[in-house]
């Protein structure tokens, strides 16, 4: 972030390719990492590996122990281990993690690229954030086993997936950049660079985010009540 905050926490991240799925988080420099073997997996802001761990930092546990996390005789939770005593800050992670793994579950067998769209527009489970910590963009992906068949990346590039539409993309060789999308550069005058840091806030907004934003107050100034 580039205003001046204490909010911070660690993450989880989904890895995937035609042939393997992982969940890798993180907790500073340690890390456990989950092979997803089938059916469906989601992540929210929390930790979700619990015991089923394939990969690991080679001093993830000695580290825990070291803190008094971890006594090395109960079985090796990341989740609970590394967790924050006191989670209330991100306390509707859970919620969101809840509601997306429900999601899923009722599609399971038949998830398309339009189930994983309409998943991310969900307002009502907050994995389509509103407020202060606002979905900035949305992707899905479609990565099929058969290598003769194009990955296809399907990116909303604005806020609100419930507002914005989610454009394909397939990655080629040589690809140009997407002007419409590129942020404003300001060289070493941006405040990222310059010492101390975030002293100014430039505009980042890129064109396609300045016409979805005209677009969206449009909407929101012809709602008709009934």
């Amino acid at each position: 972030m580039e205003d001046e905050c204490i909010f911070t926490y660690h993450n989880s991240f989904l890895i995937a390719d035609r042939k393997e799925a992982w969940i890798l988080e993180t907790s500073g420099k340690y890390w456990a990492a989950e092979k997803i073997e089938d059916g469906f997996r989601n992540i929210s802001n929390q930790y979700s590996i619990t015991t089923k761990i394939d990969r690991e930092h080679p001093a993830m546990r000695d580290y825990a122990n070291s803190k008094g996390w971890w006594d090395c005789k109960r079985e090796f939770n990341f989740a609970v281990i590394y967790s924050y005593l006191n989670t209330a800050r991100i306390d509707a992670s859970g919620s969101r993690y809840c509601r997306g793994r429900k999601l899923l579950e009722t599609s399971n067998g038949n998830i398309t690229v339009e189930t994983m769209m309409d998943i991310l527009r969900d307002k009502e489970s907050g994995i389509n954030m509103e407020g202060g910590f606002l979905t900035t963009g949305s992707m899905a992906s479609v990565l099929p086993k058969d290598p003769q068949l194009p990955c296809v990346h399907y990116f909303t590039g604005t806020p609100d997936p419930a507002r914005s539409v989610f454009k394909p993309f397939i990655f080629v060789p040589n690809i140009q950049q997407l002007k419409k999308t590129c942020s404003p550069a300001y060289g070493p005058e941006d405040p990222v660079k310059k010492k101390p840091r975030f002293q100014s806030k430039p505009d980042r907004k890129h064109e396609l985010y300045k016409k979805h934003e005209v677009a969206a107050a449009i909407i929101e100034s012809t709602k008709v009540t009934t």
